[in-house]
């Protein structure tokens, strides 16, 4: 099924900083993310570390394993900051769970920036650095 589908797989990881700020990582699914290093790529204050599951239950009202960019929709008080790897802007499309880990929707990148413009939001585009050390998240 999954061969069937055209464009490239998404990797979300939903990190936080050290003054509790909220970055939802949007990247190629084979891109190694070095957690150590990426703090410096994407304008994040100091280290960052996963945010747990019930802050991504309580902000974005979503179950881990489902993360996905779409969920800015249940994000109302604006406390993530989207950030998509600057490779995925030349995909055709681009793939989702559509809010829930069993199902996937695709779309072209400017579609991907419009949604998340329509909530006053801009999402920070990123090389998201090289992976190097123990913290690579593959």
């Amino acid at each position: 099924m999954r061969g069937d589908i055209l464009g490239i797989f998404t990797k979300n990881l939903l990190l936080q900083d050290k003054k509790g700020l909220l970055f939802l990582i949007v990247c190629h699914e084979d891109k190694a993310v070095d957690v150590k290093t990426l703090h410096r790529h994407i304008g994040a204050s100091g280290h960052l570390g996963f945010a747990s599951p019930d802050q991504m239950r309580g902000v974005l009202r979503l179950e881990p394993g489902a993360l996905t960019p779409l969920a800015l929709l249940n994000d109302e008080d604006g406390l993530v900051t989207v950030v998509v790897e600057a490779s995925l802007m030349d995909a055709e499309q681009v793939n989702f769970h559509p809010l829930i880990n069993t199902e996937s929707i695709g779309l072209q990148p400017a579609d991907l920036f419009n949604f998340i413009a329509s909530f006053g939001r801009e999402a920070v585009i990123s090389d998201l650095g090289s992976a190097a050390g123990d913290a690579v998240v593959q």
